[in-house]
């Protein structure tokens, strides 16, 4: 049974310096026979495996794909602090972008019929 606990400081430096990102709260998972790392990142799942018994290590980085990579990056998936912010950001720009677009419809003069049934249509149809 696998058990989680921190890295001792010492691993966690050498990890870094042999090109592995780790979170600043990194855990393993400790068996009897085996150290096991995960270090998701977006787009893909890198690991490295420690053995006990034989001291040798693994290390997995497979290449990212562009589609599991934007759909991570879309949902903020394993991207860390900064893209949070700045989803948040862009999504009140599009909020505000929204907003000030239906300010100047209902600012447009009325002799445009169509335009508030193409709003609603466009309201209705994505919620569909």
């Amino acid at each position: 049974m696998a058990k989680l606990r921190p890295l001792p400081n010492v691993v966690q430096q050498w990890l870094r310096t042999s090109g592995i990102r780790l979170s600043m709260s990194q855990e393993a998972e400790w068996s009897a026979e085996e150290v096991y790392i995960s270090c998701p990142k977006a787009g893909g799942d890198a690991w490295s495996r420690f053995s006990l018994t034989d001291a040798h290590l693994n290390m997995s980085q497979p290449i990212v794909a562009w589609i599991s990579l934007s759909n991570d990056l879309h949902k903020g998936r394993n991207t860390g602090v900064a893209w949070a912010w700045f989803i948040d950001f862009l999504r009140l720009l599009v909020w505000l972008f929204s907003l000030t677009g239906l300010f100047i419809l209902h600012a447009t003069p009325s002799n445009r019929p169509l335009v508030w049934p193409i709003v609603g249509l466009g309201l209705v149809v994505p919620a569909c």
